[in-house]
């Protein structure tokens, strides 16, 4: 397994609403006052899905209320973002890789939602490397190897990622490359995941792209 140069990062995400002003944050009540939620965009066991729950627990000792994670697995996290828009609510945040603000908008002709109007990311809450592995079957030991084999079987391998950075890197990199490989969509990826039609498996780092056939 070879790690691409690429890092992704988790952000919590809040609403976006007016700044009020100095005399009205001097007079405002201690926040929170109720439960805090977490969308996740990603499934229970995923690396964010893990972090997030560390992030919970600790931020419910420091504010003494409840914090409570909320996974709303879906392609590019737009089930989770929808979740987090349709809340309306200031106790509610979006634990989130970073591709609802930076990577969505390069690749989706038209969103449900505004990034810049929306959307504020408050804290980078924890980064992750991207690594690219391959099932044992194939017999690549190294990117190089990856990348001689795939031109040599165009259209014969397939690959998948995780939802932001990871897809779009990897994309990149194929392309850059020139190699003729197939994505696989996942509605979420897991730490197990089923990869193959003969159902091999493997555990997945915090922020990768796996090759198979």
């Amino acid at each position: 397994m070879q790690t691409l140069r690429l890092f992704a990062a988790a952000l919590i995400v809040a609403l976006a609403a007016p700044h009020p002003a100095s005399a009205q944050l001097s007079s405002a009540p201690a926040w929170p006052q109720r439960t805090v939620r977490l969308i996740l965009p990603l499934g229970p066991g995923s690396a964010t899905d893990v972090t997030a729950r560390l992030y919970a627990e600790k931020l419910s000792e420091r504010w003494g209320k409840p914090v409570v994670v909320e996974n709303r697995p879906g392609p590019d996290a737009l089930l989770a973002v929808a979740g987090f828009l349709g809340a309306r609510d200031q106790h509610t945040l979006l634990f989130s890789f970073g591709g609802p603000v930076t990577i969505n908008p390069v690749v989706h002709e038209k969103l449900p939602y505004d990034p810049e109007r929306d959307l504020v990311p408050i804290v980078s809450a924890s980064d992750s490397f991207i690594a690219v592995a391959t099932t044992a079957a194939l017999n690549i030991d190294s990117v190089a190897a990856l990348v001689q084999r795939a031109k040599a079987e165009p259209g014969k391998l397939n690959w998948a990622a995780t939802a932001g950075l990871p897809q779009f890197g990897f994309a990149g990199f194929a392309k850059g490359a020139g190699l003729d490989m197939v994505q696989v969509s996942y509605r979420d990826f897991a730490p197990r995941c089923r990869i193959s039609a003969k159902a091999a498996s493997a555990s997945s780092p915090p922020a990768w792209c796996r090759c198979c056939r």
